[in-house]
C-alpha cells in the first residue's frame, strides 16, 4: 500500500485495489480479503519507465497478466526477465 500510495501521489496511473480511488475497489473489497501484493502503474513515457525499472530490484516490465494478444513479442528477451533476489 505504501508503494501504491507513493506512486499515486507522484501522479502515476496506479492500478491497485487497496487505493481508495481504484475503480473496482468496492467489488474487490466484497470478493477478496485484502488488496493483494500485485500492483501496476503507467508512466506514459517509455524512457522513464525503463529508468524506474532499472533503478529497482523488486519489479520488472511485464506484459498484462490478462492480455489476450501476445504483446510480449514487442519486448526484447532481456525485458522479459525478472530480477529474483
Amino acid at each position: 500500500m505504501t508503494v501504491a500510495s507513493y506512486l499515486h501521489r507522484l501522479g502515476f496511473n496506479v492500478h491497485y485495489p487497496g487505493l481508495p480511488v481504484h475503480p473496482g475497489k468496492e467489488i474487490h473489497d466484497r470478493l477478496a480479503s485484502g488488496p493483494g501484493a500485485v500492483l501496476s502503474f503507467t508512466t506514459g513515457n517509455k524512457e522513464l519507465s525503463e529508468r524506474i525499472v532499472g533503478a529497482t530490484r523488486l519489479w520488472g516490465i511485464s506484459v498484462s497478466f490478462g492480455c489476450r494478444k501476445p504483446t510480449y513479442r514487442s519486448l526484447s528477451p532481456s525485458r522479459l526477465l525478472w530480477y529474483i533476489p
